[in-house]
């Protein structure tokens, strides 16, 4: 085959990237975070969502949301992150939350703040096919973390304070 003029803008069409699409939000928070009003996007991403569920048995749902500065903003600085876990699966879900945890990174993964006992309550919980629908409220005081496998910092913390709405797929699986 001979590259003609033709049949290599052709090939440059074909093989070159497209516009980028715009992220999905799929999730918000609003918080005080020490004093300071802040908010945070969750953003869809086939491979890695900032936000998703997993069904564990028929014991409890496991919740985790990713939040960011806006739909562009760093996976690595001034990351907020909720998790918690609600009683029951499939139909029988509820908004009951047995377990919850916390964290601010506020520049990379060391030092980051975390609260392992925070106050999260879920106002409402729905399905839409496989998506979970999540509204709610948080609470917590963020201690200081260094390093892995050392306490907390307690004389180093920040309070924490705000809502969430989100709309989550199931956690991807290989």
């Amino acid at each position: 085959m001979t590259a003609t003029p033709a049949r290599i803008l052709a090939l440059a069409l074909v093989l070159a990237p497209g516009p980028a699409l715009a992220a999905e939000i799929i999730g918000t928070v609003s918080a005080t975070l020490a004093g300071e009003a802040r908010d945070w996007v969750s953003v869809d991403d086939a491979d890695a969502p900032d936000g998703s569920y997993h069904a564990y048995g028929e014991a409890f749902t496991m919740v985790s949301l990713f939040g960011r500065n806006g739909p562009d903003g760093s996976p690595f600085a001034n990351v907020l992150v909720i998790e918690f876990a609600l009683e029951g699966t499939g139909e029988a879900l509820t908004a009951d939350v047995s377990y919850g945890v916390v964290s601010y990174f506020p520049d990379g993964f060391f030092p980051h703040y975390t609260d392992d006992a925070p106050t999260v309550t879920v106002a409402a919980v729905a399905r839409d096919g496989e998506v979970l629908i999540l509204r709610g409220t948080f609470a917590a005081t963020l201690s200081r973390l260094d390093t892995l496998g050392e306490a907390a910092d307690d004389s180093d913390q920040k309070t924490i304070e705000g809502s969430f709405e989100a709309r989550l797929r199931p956690t991807p699986t290989e």
